[in-house]
């Protein structure tokens, strides 16, 4: 019987799925089986999936879902494996990925889930960023239970109030202890971005995380995914996030900090609609910021959209000149 199940939702990803099974095959851990997730592809991704002719493929297709949840949850109940890695169609693992982050778990048996550190790429394969997890300052600040073979046991409580701030785990980076999984409750198909957030919340919430500061796959950013939306296009599901964690027993520090970031996210869409020029869209979302925290940075953005276009360039020139004089 297979140790890992990975799992790899896919969507029109004929251009890069040979590359990342590829770079699954030549792993050094070879107990696992793929089952790969077709969410309505109408490019050649089937084709190039049967021409890999390797038996611990599954291949599943299903009518397109319109968001990642639900063929993850699909391929999450199909799994026979112990462990069980959700990796991205597009992505490349980099050598140990897979024996670092099981060992990791099977060391830490209470522990939900396994996180690693990456790198991005370019739609071409180009490094972008070589060392993702460095700036997440909220991960790096968190108390660790630290070994000396390089991974990092993070308590339940300062993993769930780090992911309340930021969310630093990458799908493809996380490996799943099955044990802990609810199969009646997992990615919430509902929501079409900020899924993985949640789901990493609702078992950090019960269960330790162990975070392997190793670099160990590439996550690659192309033109059509989540990350290049508008602020505005994503701050819904991020808020519906947010809004869910209401729902458990929280100490009041912890109510405060999500308000905070109900505010900041807010924030942000009413700044990205402001830079679009879509005043009445970013007033709206100003004002909702504003009622959870009355900021003097908020209260002057919402004060400016109120401004035309035309006054507003005029001051700003005003302003310039003075500040050059």
């Amino acid at each position: 019987m297979c140790e890992l199940s990975i799992i790899i939702p896919t969507y029109n990803a004929a251009s890069y799925i040979e590359e990342t099974l590829r770079s699954i095959f030549s792993q050094d851990y070879h107990n696992f089986e793929i089952i790969i997730v077709d969410d309505g592809s109408k490019d050649q991704t089937h084709q190039m999936i049967k021409a890999m002719n390797d038996s611990r493929i599954r291949y599943v297709y299903q009518t397109n879902s319109g968001g990642p949840a639900r063929p993850r949850n699909v391929g999450i109940r199909m799994a026979r494996g112990k462990y069980i890695s959700i990796f991205d169609s597009d992505d490349l693992m980099l050598a140990g990925k897979l024996s670092s982050t099981v060992q990791a778990l099977i060391n830490n048996p209470g522990a939900a889930l396994a996180l690693t550190n990456y790198q991005m790429i370019t739609e071409t394969g180009e490094i972008s960023r070589d060392n993702v997890l460095a700036d997440y300052h909220t991960l790096q600040s968190l108390p660790k239970k630290s070994s000396n073979q390089g991974y990092h046991l993070i308590d339940k409580t300062d993993a769930y109030r780090g992911l309340v701030q930021s969310n630093f785990i990458a799908t493809s980076s996380v490996i799943l202890n099955k044990k802990h999984l609810s199969l009646n409750d997992l990615f919430d198909e509902q929501l079409k971005n900020a899924d993985d957030k949640e789901m990493w919340l609702k078992l950090a919430y019960d269960h330790d995380i162990v975070f392997v500061d190793k670099i160990l796959h590439q996550y690659r950013l192309r033109s059509g995914s989540i990350t290049f939306r508008g602020y505005e296009k994503r701050v819904d599901g991020i808020i519906s996030v947010i809004d869910k964690q209401f729902s458990r027993k929280l100490e009041p520090s912890l109510i405060d900090l999500l308000n905070q970031q109900k505010a900041l996210h807010f924030y942000n869409a009413g700044y990205s609609c402001y830079e679009q020029d879509n005043r009445p869209l970013a007033r709206y979302y100003f004002y909702k910021s504003i009622r959870l925290n009355k900021s003097i940075k908020t209260f002057k953005m919402l004060i400016a959209t109120t401004i035309p276009s035309t006054l507003l360039s005029i001051i700003k020139r005003l302003k310039t000149r003075i500040q050059t004089n």
